[in-house]
């Protein structure tokens, strides 16, 4: 039996605890190992873990009282870079999710997700190693570029079809059946595209990609 997926999760509200408790419950891939209300407690509970055992996934929502979900997951981020970050938000709302998708988060997903299948199918496809985000943080994220000059093409063949399969929605499994590579190959693809774009996030790479009609 394959061992199921950990994730950890922030979150001070109980109420959205306890039914996102209650959704994964439902999941045998997943398995919430461990839930805090604070960062300051993730963090403590972070020190005290081998890196081996940490979670394949962090839920964490984006207003937290003390160190805000945003300052957390940059902190997070350069502390664990191969952590994987899904962020929790009231409302689609751009500026708070850009904020968050430049610190670190690989995506998001508005927390009255949890009445349907859309938050299991956003940790799934953050943890494949999608980029899980709106049209309208897309464009939005575009936005912050746009006074930027254009950049010249630096990207690869292969490395600009990965970029164009990202933007579509694909996960590196979905974008490896379509471009028959192995998972490996784009994660190598992926890693490249992001260090040739300076781009930190899956969104900022894709913005960066559309503004210079790299794709």
């Amino acid at each position: 039996m394959t061992k199921a997926l950990s994730i950890w999760l922030v979150e001070d509200e109980q109420i959205f605890r306890d039914s996102f408790e209650e959704l994964i419950e439902l999941e045998d891939e997943f398995q919430l190992t461990a839930a805090f209300e604070t960062y300051e407690e993730l963090q403590s509970h972070c020190r005290a873990t081998p890196r081996l055992e940490l979670p394949d996934l962090v839920a964490m929502d984006i207003r937290l009282p003390g160190k805000s979900g945003i300052e957390a997951t940059r902190e997070l981020c350069k502390t664990y870079p191969d952590l994987r970050v899904l962020a929790l938000t009231q409302k689609d709302d751009p500026d708070s999710v850009f904020a968050i998708l430049e610190a670190g988060a690989c995506g998001y997903v508005v927390k009255g997700a949890t009445k349907s299948d859309s938050l299991i199918a956003a940790m799934r496809e953050t943890i494949e190693g999608g980029a899980v985000f709106s049209p309208a943080v897309a464009r939005h994220v575009l936005r912050q570029f746009e006074a930027a000059p254009p950049l010249e093409d630096p990207l690869s063949v292969r490395e600009r079809q990965v970029l164009l399969q990202l933007s579509k929605g694909g996960t590196k499994s979905g974008i490896g059946e379509t471009l028959c590579l192995s998972r490996h190959t784009v994660d190598t693809h992926l890693r490249n595209v992001y260090r040739k774009l300076h781009a930190n996030t899956g969104a900022e790479a894709v913005a960066k990609g559309i503004r210079s009609g790299i794709i």
